[in-house]
């Protein structure tokens, strides 16, 4: 089941590589050079990301506005997808304004190779699989004492910031989410953990949160596909939300199963409900 997991993103990935950087490009154009992209070199990470941030459309008219913002991972895929809807729900009125801003490695084939290294925390166990060191504190490390203070160099400023990741990158969020609660932060107000791969290291996650009573003030939402694997997927899905139920009855917890959804299906529904749920019906 690990290794269907990952085989899915490589066919995914190899499949959109065209066609998400002509989105990519058709996106960029349309958002009337609202959308732009800089390299930032980590110190914790030792190397170097692509930070795409995407303003809403009247951000040139009111640029001291606190907007709320969306951190995206795996940002090479996702963003090119998430931010015409995010400038098209705003133009609608579906959402109020807010600022995207994706964390990528400059290309899908890049993404592919790191994003293990990066999302994962600590290092993978031979039965996992997968070759990766755990450098899932050192990125956490990036976001909160790198990346958030240069969003906040350059006028990017709210409190109420959304960390949204999908399957590894879903289970970054949530490793963000337990580490926030263990160093009493508050850099992101809510964690969206679409479809987070919970298996990795022996359900190291769930054994973590479970040896804490407090998990902090922020929100988690948590999804899956109702037709991914029931004793890899489905199963610890399920563990987790007991765990977490204490939180769920103080509505600082939410959960979606999609049914009939897969594992690849369900990242773009998820940032759309999770950014909802924490942004627009507060």
């Amino acid at each position: 089941m690990i290794n269907n997991h990952l085989f899915f993103g490589v066919i995914l990935i190899s499949t959109c590589l065209y066609s998400c950087n002509e989105i990519n490009e058709a996106s960029k154009e349309a958002s009337n050079s609202a959308w732009k992209t800089e390299r930032i070199y980590s110190n914790h990470v030792k190397d170097t990301f692509n930070i795409s941030v995407q303003y809403p459309k009247e951000f040139h008219q009111d640029t001291l506005k606190n907007y709320p913002v969306v951190v995206l991972v795996d940002a090479d895929l996702y963003f090119p997808l998430l931010a015409p809807i995010v400038h098209q729900y705003e133009e609608v009125g579906i959402w109020p304004a807010m600022i995207l801003a994706g964390v990528g490695y400059g290309s899908l084939q890049r993404m592919d190779s790191l994003r293990n290294r990066d999302y994962l925390y600590p290092e993978a166990l031979a039965s996992d699989e997968i070759s990766t060191p755990g450098g899932g504190e050192n990125f956490y490390q990036f976001l909160t004492q790198e990346l958030l203070p240069k969003l906040e160099k350059d006028g990017i400023t709210n409190a109420k910031r959304i960390l949204a990741g999908h399957s590894f990158g879903g289970y970054f969020s949530l490793y963000s989410s337990l580490r926030q609660a263990e160093l009493q932060r508050y850099d992101f107000a809510g964690f969206i953990a679409a479809s987070p791969s919970l298996w990795y290291r022996d359900f190291y996650l769930e054994k973590r949160f479970g040896e804490h009573d407090n998990l902090g003030e922020h929100k988690i939402f948590l999804s899956i596909g109702g037709a991914e694997d029931a004793e890899w997927s489905l199963k610890p899905f399920d563990q987790l939300l007991q765990i977490l139920e204490p939180h769920a009855a103080g509505k600082n917890v939410h959960s979606q199963v999609y049914a009939g959804l897969g594992h690849m299906d369900v990242a773009m529904v998820s940032f759309l409900q999770g950014i909802g749920l924490f942004i627009i019906s507060e």
